[in-house]
């Protein structure tokens, strides 16, 4: 029971987490969640096709099939959300700009920001169909190995009421934990709501680069190193903690030194490209 716990919850949270910080998001815009529903949807029939397909694709490429395909997804996820958060932030700094804008030339005027011709450069509307896509993908990877774990285990008679138990424990702490996040930054905090989502978005965002090059050195396709340190004598990476701290911000107790590098430097670019793209469009304006 504890192994399809931890199994459904490192599964179950990480997709939770995600749905949660993009419903900031989409709260924050203002937009309707209807989003959400399709890409629940979507990512679950993806899932539950990968999963019945996963043999035949374990063996494409000589083997390494399944390895490359979670790869790839991985990736895709993180740079869909790097580029969410990356335009979060520029229109947060735009709306900032302009309240601050319109405050300085028309101090007693009731005009509101929203007013504003360039309100919102980018279109909200748009972002739901990014949101979708992070999610469906999201669902799609996580849930395909929910089911395949689950079945594998419901094949052992012995191990079906343990397993579903488990599993059950598994999916509702990760998705209780998900709503408390959402609560909290929504409700406590609302104030930096935004900002603690996208330093979550981001931190997962570099987790799962790490991941995806986790994959291409296990396919072979990339060299591996040596790990680089070895905290497990801390944090156990299976343990419920490790777990929690592997969705939250990516924790690996054994990284290679190249994961080491992509991490960081992920996070670093995410969190310098929106202040690059702001010094950038002042100049042009100050220039003007």
């Amino acid at each position: 029971m504890i192994d399809a716990l931890i199994i459904t919850l490192r599964e179950t949270l990480e997709a939770s987490l995600i749905i949660s910080f993009l419903l900031i998001f989409s709260k924050v815009q203002g937009l309707s969640f209807k989003w959400l529903i399709y890409a629940l949807i979507v990512g679950l029939i993806i899932a539950f096709v990968f999963a019945q397909q996963m043999p035949e694709i374990s063996e494409l490429g000589d083997g390494i099939g399944q390895e490359v395909l979670q790869s790839g997804i991985l990736f895709c996820i993180a740079m869909t959300l790097l580029i969410i958060q990356f335009f979060i932030a520029i229109r947060e700094n735009n709306n900032l700009s302009i309240n601050s804008l319109l405050k300085a030339s028309q101090p007693n005027n009731n005009q509101t920001s929203s007013s504003h011709p360039n309100f919102n450069q980018y279109s909200d509307n748009a972002f739901s169909y990014y949101y979708g896509l992070a999610i469906s993908t999201a669902i799609s990877l996580e849930g395909a190995e929910i089911m395949i774990y689950m079945h594998s285990q419901l094949q052992i008679s012995e191990n079906t009421a343990p397993s579903i138990t488990g599993g059950f424990l598994g999916l509702g702490i990760g998705i209780s934990m998900a709503v408390i996040f959402y609560y909290l930054l929504t409700q406590i905090i609302p104030k930096y709501g935004v900002l603690f989502s996208r330093i979550f978005i981001i931190l997962i965002s570099a987790a799962m680069l790490s991941q995806s090059l986790t994959f291409l050195m296990q396919a072979g396709l990339i060299e591996s190193d040596l790990p680089y340190w070895n905290s497990n004598w801390i944090v156990s990476e299976t343990s419920f903690i490790g777990q929690i701290l592997y969705s939250l911000v990516g924790y690996e107790s054994t990284p290679t030194f190249s994961q080491v590098v992509l991490y960081i430097s992920t996070i670093i670019l995410a969190f310098i490209s929106p202040l690059i793209h702001a010094k950038y469009n002042s100049r042009l304006s100050t220039d003007a």
